[in-house]
C-alpha cells in the first residue's frame, strides 16, 4: 500500500515520467508519485489535494507552493553549485541521482520531525 503522495514537478518530461514509474511500480515502496510538468496543472492540483512531499526543481517559481498547508519540499539542483548557494537547513538533491537515491531522500524528509517548507520557513513537528 502506498502511504505517502508526493507531487514532482519538473519541466523535463521523460524525467519526472521515468521516476514516477520506477517509483510506482515497485510495490515495495510507500510512496504514490503524482508527476506534473505544467506549472498550472500543478497549482489545479494543489486547489483540491495536499500532497505529504513536494519535489520539484529548484528553478521553477516557488510561489506556487506557498499555500497555507505546510509542505515539505525537496529542491531538484542541476548543478550541485547551485545548492552550495541556498540556506543549509533546505532539502536538496542532484537531478540526475540513481532513482533508489530519490526513494531514500524522500522517505528520510517524510519520516523526519523536522519539516522544511517551500518559503523557506522551518518548524519542528510534534505529536501528541
Amino acid at each position: 500500500m502506498k502511504n505517502y503522495r508526493v507531487l514532482l514537478f519538473d519541466e523535463e518530461e521523460q524525467f519526472v515520467v521515468t521516476l514516477m514509474n520506477y517509483v510506482n511500480r515497485n510495490s515495495q515502496i510507500p510512496i504514490l508519485i503524482l508527476a506534473f510538468t505544467n506549472e498550472e496543472e500543478v497549482a489545479d492540483f494543489l486547489k483540491g489535494h495536499k500532497p505529504d512531499l513536494i519535489v520539484v526543481n529548484r528553478k521553477i517559481d516557488s510561489s506556487i507552493f506557498c499555500t497555507e498547508e505546510k509542505i515539505p519540499v525537496i529542491w531538484i539542483v542541476d548543478e550541485w553549485k547551485e545548492q552550495e548557494e541556498e540556506p543549509k537547513e533546505e532539502s536538496y538533491i542532484f537531478k540526475y541521482s540513481p532513482a533508489s537515491v530519490y526513494v531514500h531522500r524522500m522517505l528520510g524528509v517524510l519520516s523526519e520531525k523536522k519539516c522544511n517548507f517551500a518559503y523557506g520557513k522551518q518548524m519542528n513537528a510534534v505529536a501528541v
